[in-house]
């Protein structure tokens, strides 16, 4: 879609991090050099809600009520990672602490990085019409790394938004829907991600997935396309 630059300043960047506890000291080391590589303006805001909807909601009015161009989601368990080749076409990645300068120069509205979620899914999805978390399209990482493609919707821990779009989608931007329990014990469930990114989807903003992009996840086994999970995904 047209999409111009916000505006003729410089981009201003909101780090919006939903909380549940305190993080770890590699995360804490990783994001410290994220923030120095920054080389733009940064707002920093966390919030601890209870409610991982809220939380995100109270995180864009934070973004948006100090004047910030773009809200940034980075959870506090996500380490972004680079992907590449060496020069013998090698598999390789490496810590991606410019990671934010690099999503800028796309100036798309939402863009996102690639991360298994802690069940081992797949970030990368492709919704269908009315259909709750788990019954959508997931897309296989493997065909994903090292690509860029348009998605539906993506597991919103790694993702920076263009706060333009906020003006387009209705409020509340999240919400969190989980049905009764069936008789079968089951339920259905509607992620607060999925819940936005039906609404920006409708509302014309696409997400552009890079497949440069990639990031460990911490607290689960680490997903890889291939060979050993802690010689591809190096801890940091």
């Amino acid at each position: 879609m047209a999409w111009s630059p916000a505006g003729s300043g410089r981009p201003r960047v909101a780090i919006c991090i939903p909380t549940k506890d305190k993080v770890s000291i590699d995360w804490s080391f990783a994001f410290a050099h994220l923030v120095q590589s920054a080389g733009v303006e940064l707002g920093l805001f966390h919030r601890g809600h209870f409610e991982i909807d809220y939380a995100r909601n109270d995180l864009v009015d934070d973004s948006l009520r100090n004047k910030f161009t773009h809200t940034f989601f980075l959870d506090s368990d996500i380490y972004p990672y680079q992907w590449g080749f060496d020069k013998e076409q090698n598999t390789v990645t490496a810590p991606f602490h410019d990671v934010i300068p690099w999503l800028l120069q796309f100036e798309y509205p939402i863009v996102s990085g690639l991360y298994w979620t802690k069940p081992g899914r797949s970030n990368l999805a492709v919704l269908r019409d009315d259909a709750f978390t788990l019954d959508n399209v997931i897309i296989d990482l493997k065909e994903a790394i090292g690509r860029w493609l348009y998605v539906d919707a993506v597991a919103i821990g790694f993702c920076l938004i263009d706060n333009r779009v906020f003006d387009k989608v209705p409020y509340p931007w999240f919400h969190y829907f989980r049905s009764p329990r069936k008789p079968d014990g089951g339920f259905d469930e509607l992620s607060e991600d999925y819940y936005f990114f039906r609404k920006a989807t409708q509302a014309g903003f696409p997400v552009l997935a890079l497949g440069q992009a990639i990031a460990l996840h911490e607290g689960r086994v680490f997903h890889t396309w291939g060979g050993d999970a802690r010689a591809a995904l190096p801890m940091p």
